[in-house]
């Protein structure tokens, strides 16, 4: 049996009456319709009258209003899944799926134009801009899309088979112009015999062969409502733009600004509450005037003033002790020294608080506790010290209470 017998798929142009209105996207060119490199071995073209295919040869047959590709091997090929595939982006308008799809004439119960999908029965309608394509007579079952869906060139639609009006295996491929009702059925060929005059393929490839695989390299578009301008969304959350067909989206944490016409609108920068010049998104307490990044920290009150993450701890005085005392004393002098490493020390002890130099000394009582509380970066909690008067009669009382205890022992290192 040849392949022409094979296939006869009749015009149904009547049938499907559920095409939508173009979607309004700009036009593109096809790429082949099929995923297959060699599952096709025979076409039937349109009807240019007088059984005239695009080149003025015969290969189509009266009244058709579309391209069949024949599946090499027919119907008992059809559950290889031969795939078809979008020529080119756009958006599904129809899909039906659920016939009988082992049709070998155009009549009978399962076959034929009464089904769901009409003539054309397995089905899918994609819009592709100022084109709209009928995908017929595919596989039972093997439908992928659902009308509303959007569609990528290359993108499996269904499998090649023998649904509806059909005598045999093959996709019937028919362009139709865009435009309310069923539109006019166009001839994607370019030829001396076809009414179009530049061809609707990417690469339309030889007479009886298969078009090219590539798709049409498409320039992003922005939306009609988006432009270079950032806009606020309604939301105020985020603003968007979009420039040469890239759409930009930037979140607002602190809320959107819309601006006079032609205008950037602004995301807003974080408040700050306390008026401490620290926005709250960098102020650890932004109620808080006295805390923030900066600020003097007092160590020791569990209170991060300066906001770095911990309050510093504070080092507190030793008092009493010589050798904090003296060894604070870089500047004492030599006999205040040994009473800073001899806590028996007595007087020696004693002369560590006025030093030989004073302008050296932090030694002594006073450079034991620390002098004014103030350690790198930090000032404790308990930054008002004793001065070094209030230190002097402490130390006095202590001398004598010790010479009167060593008196009453008889101690003769006193006498």
């Amino acid at each position: 049996m040849s392949a022409q017998s094979l296939v006869r798929a009749r015009p149904v142009a009547a049938l499907v009456l559920t095409l939508l209105v173009s979607s309004g996207a700009s036009a593109q060119s096809y790429s082949r319709p099929v995923a297959c490199e060699d599952c096709i071995n025979y076409w039937y073209h349109v009807d240019h009258g007088d059984q005239t295919d695009y080149t003025c040869g015969s290969e189509t047959y009266p009244g058709h209003t579309g391209t069949d590709y024949s599946l090499r091997g027919g119907n008992s090929a059809i559950d290889d899944g031969n795939e078809v595939v979008a020529a080119a982006a756009g958006v599904v308008t129809t899909a039906s799926d659920g016939s009988f799809d082992r049709c070998t004439m155009c009549g009978g119960p399962d076959c034929g134009v009464n089904t769901p999908g009409g003539g054309f029965a397995n089905h899918v309608i994609v819009d592709h801009g100022t084109h709209r394509t009928i995908y017929g007579h595919m596989r039972n079952g093997s439908v992928t899309v659902t009308v509303g869906d959007s569609v990528e060139c290359g993108q499996v639609l269904g499998h090649i088979a023998s649904s509806g009006c059909s005598s045999g295996a093959h996709l019937h491929f028919e362009p139709r112009s865009s435009g309310p009702g069923y539109g006019e059925a166009l001839d994607p060929y370019e030829g001396d015999c076809s009414p179009t005059e530049t061809s609707l393929w990417v690469e339309q490839g030889p007479y009886l062969g298969m078009p090219g695989p590539a798709c049409e390299a498409v320039e992003p578009e922005c939306p009609p409502d988006l432009g270079a301008i950032w806009t606020c969304s309604a939301d105020g959350t985020t603003r968007q733009r979009c420039i040469d067909g890239i759409d930009s989206t930037e979140s607002c944490e602190w809320g959107c600004a819309s601006m006079q016409a032609n205008v950037d609108s602004e995301c807003l920068l974080p408040p700050d509450d306390d008026g401490d010049g620290a926005r709250v998104d960098t102020d650890c307490d932004d109620a808080n005037a006295d805390v923030h990044p900066g600020a003097l920290e007092l160590c020791g009150d569990a209170i991060d003033q300066d906001c770095n993450g911990f309050d510093s701890a504070c080092e507190m005085p030793v008092l009493g002790s010589g050798g904090s005392s003296g060894g604070g004393g870089s500047g004492g002098s030599t006999s205040g020294s040994g009473g800073a490493s001899d806590s028996s020390g007595g007087t020696s002890g004693a002369a560590a608080t006025g030093g030989a130099d004073p302008a050296q000394g932090s030694g002594g009582v006073s450079g034991g506790p620390g002098g004014t509380g103030e350690q790198a970066g930090c000032q404790c909690a308990w930054h008002e010290p004793p001065s070094r008067a209030a230190w002097a009669l402490p130390a006095c009382l202590l001398g004598l209470l010790w010479l009167t205890r060593a008196r009453r022992q008889g101690r003769p290192e006193l006498e």
